[in-house]
């Protein structure tokens, strides 16, 4: 009995991969984005003849069959719709990524545009850690003026990088109240310097530099927005 197998179609797989883009970053490691890859399936058309002395050499069975290179499988059987539930339920599996929720924490100098001064810009959002089928760490934001997710490359280690401070924590119940408590304590400190440079008290306080506090305290009686 002799199998033959023909190429009748090629289906496309996608996922989210890193793609070398070519360059180096600040870091001066290889520049990576999150791109579409794709993974190719081949169906094919399996046909078994019976052999024998002489023709015709009628058919035995006729079967349809799906193989992939990476990952490596391969399924047979008569019903094409099953066969690719199948392959995509493998490659699912194999390319699944697995999401954390995080905490993308800013810090940034306020920029003045008018005059002269200094302010900052503090705040934090919610995020994704994924990490994909091979161990890449990828970082996923809601981005609303790009209607959608955009997944990039997760920045690795997060430090200060010319007082633009970003840092990422998970995104626990105590993490967001701290989180929250920190941003009162930064209004407080905004209202408590609104205070000192007032109209009737500005001239008391820049004479008075040294008795001058602006340590983040909590909001006090006097505090409001």
């Amino acid at each position: 009995m002799a199998a033959r197998s023909k190429l009748v179609d090629t289906w496309h797989y996608k996922y989210e991969g890193l793609v070398d883009v070519g360059g180096l970053d600040d870091d001066l490691a290889p520049r990576v984005s999150v791109r579409e890859r794709i993974v190719e399936v081949e169906l094919r058309l399996v046909k078994e003849t019976e052999e024998s002395q002489q023709a015709p050499h009628p058919p035995k069975s006729v079967s349809f069959e799906v193989s992939c290179k990476d990952p490596a499988f391969r399924f047979a059987g008569t019903d094409v719709e099953s066969l690719r539930i199948a392959a995509w339920a493998e490659l699912d599996k194999a390319f699944a990524i697995k999401w954390e929720r995080y905490f993308l924490v800013k810090v940034e100098p306020a920029r003045v545009y008018n005059g002269i001064g200094a302010g900052l810009v503090y705040g934090y959002d919610s995020v994704d850690k994924g990490t994909a089928h091979d161990g890449t760490l990828l970082l996923r934001e809601m981005k609303t003026h790009q209607h959608g997710w955009v997944i990039k490359p997760w920045p690795g280690e997060f430090r200060d990088k010319r007082g633009h401070v970003m840092a990422c924590i998970p995104a626990t119940k105590e993490n967001e109240a701290a989180l929250e408590q920190f941003a009162e304590a930064v209004h407080a400190t905004r209202r408590r310097i609104a205070d000192y440079l007032r109209p009737e008290t500005i001239v008391q306080t820049l004479a008075n530099l040294s008795q001058v506090r602006l340590s983040l305290a909590g909001p006090t009686a006097r505090d409001e927005d």
